[in-house]
């Protein structure tokens, strides 16, 4: 094999290489893009998760304190004698 031959195969090796590793880094690209376009619907919701979960912690906090209240109430009621209207 003459030595034009020789550089001309080492060339073409070369040249596969770098496509190869240029066409998986474009991929690897692609997917971190799709892996992106995939999490942030997923982070929105959950926030939006996070924020309902806490109006709704609050709101059974304060029926919670109520019930407490009407709970008293009752007793109180029931210590003194009132009758029920």
């Amino acid at each position: 094999m003459s030595m034009g031959d020789r550089i001309t195969i080492l060339v073409a090796v070369r040249a596969i290489s770098a496509t190869l590793s240029v066409g998986s880094w474009s991929t690897n690209a692609r997917i971190n893009a799709v892996n992106t376009q995939l999490n942030t619907p997923v982070n929105g919701a959950s926030s939006r998760i996070d924020g309902v979960s806490s109006q709704l912690n609050a709101r059974i906090d304060d029926v919670q304190e109520h019930i407490r209240e009407l709970r008293e109430l009752v007793i109180d009621a029931l210590k003194h004698g009132d009758p029920a209207d």
